[in-house]
């Protein structure tokens, strides 16, 4: 998706001096996707939610390149379980939830002007949707982030970095669920279990 509007916000940055006035961890949490309607060169500093919010999806990735981290989503029309969306829309918004101590604040927005988001539609049983979104945070490495996944789907290209390492001879893992249930057999192959994984 092309946001041609994109911007942390004045709440994102009460957010970023909160965490560091108080050494509380900055919390990246969840993206929000809507269909409000912007003009081609909105302000969306001021926002403090989105126009017209539709979904929310958790953090399926994280990686850090030294100077800022790639958080990644999958936006998705039906979870596994049941459909999430029920009436089409373009995605025209998506915000991004960030916490300290508890407090959420709408950290950044990204839009794309009059009604040109990507479509997703509502999900009738046969049509399963997944449009994978990433965005790139700027952050100082002073500051203490964390990022909360899960929950979340697991991205492919995560699991297979994941696969890589196993096959590897120089790290040895073992995945689990999160009671500590064994998802994978000797052979590397998957045992029942859900979507969320650890390396131990």
């Amino acid at each position: 998706m092309d946001f041609t509007i994109s911007s942390v916000t004045d709440a994102g940055r009460e957010a970023i001096r909160k965490a560091t006035d108080t050494n509380y961890p900055l919390v990246f949490t969840e993206l929000r996707t809507g269909s409000g309607i912007y003009s081609e060169s909105e302000d969306v500093t001021g926002m403090i939610a989105l126009k017209n919010q539709k979904n929310s999806y958790l953090i399926s990735s994280r990686e850090d390149d030294g100077q800022g981290i790639t958080l990644g989503a999958v936006l998705t029309n039906y979870d596994g379980s049941q459909a999430v969306v029920s009436e089409t829309y373009n995605v025209n918004e998506v915000g991004i939830i960030c916490t300290v101590n508890g407090e959420e604040y709408l950290y950044a927005v990204a839009a794309v002007p009059a009604d040109g988001g990507q479509e997703l539609p509502a999900y009738t049983g046969n049509n399963l949707t997944q449009l994978v979104q990433q965005w790139y945070v700027a952050l100082s490495n002073d500051l203490n982030i964390e990022v909360q996944t899960t929950g979340a789907f697991a991205l492919a290209q995560d699991l297979e970095k994941l696969k890589n390492m196993i096959a590897s001879n120089h790290y040895y893992a073992s995945i689990a669920d999160e009671d500590g249930n064994a998802i994978v057999d000797d052979d590397n192959n998957m045992i029942a279990g859900d979507w969320r994984y650890k390396v131990i």
